[in-house]
């Protein structure tokens, strides 16, 4: 079970963020929303309803410059963002 679904199971809105449409489907009827985005574009992540969210958590797990970009932008945004070392 991934992050996304363990915070779903523990009763947490999930919104969940990937480029991979197979990813995405797997999980839009595990967690409360879900978008085929690439987040490490800037514009791309203002689609995104992080006003309306407590915790932010960046969990890209081929290529940690990837995430490194991505909590770098939302920080511009937000101050609760955390960088997860996962692996698929």
């Amino acid at each position: 079970m991934c992050w996304a679904e363990e915070l779903s199971v523990l009763g947490h809105e999930v919104i969940g963020v990937d480029t991979n449409e197979h990813r995405v489907d797997v999980l839009k009827d595990k967690i409360a929303t879900s978008f085929i985005i690439d987040a490490t574009d800037e514009q791309s992540l203002s689609v995104l309803p992080l006003k309306d969210v407590d915790v932010v958590i960046v969990a890209i797990g081929e290529n940690f410059g990837a995430s490194v970009r991505v909590v770098a932008l939302l920080k511009k945004e937000r101050s609760e963002t955390y960088l997860c070392p996962c692996g698929r």
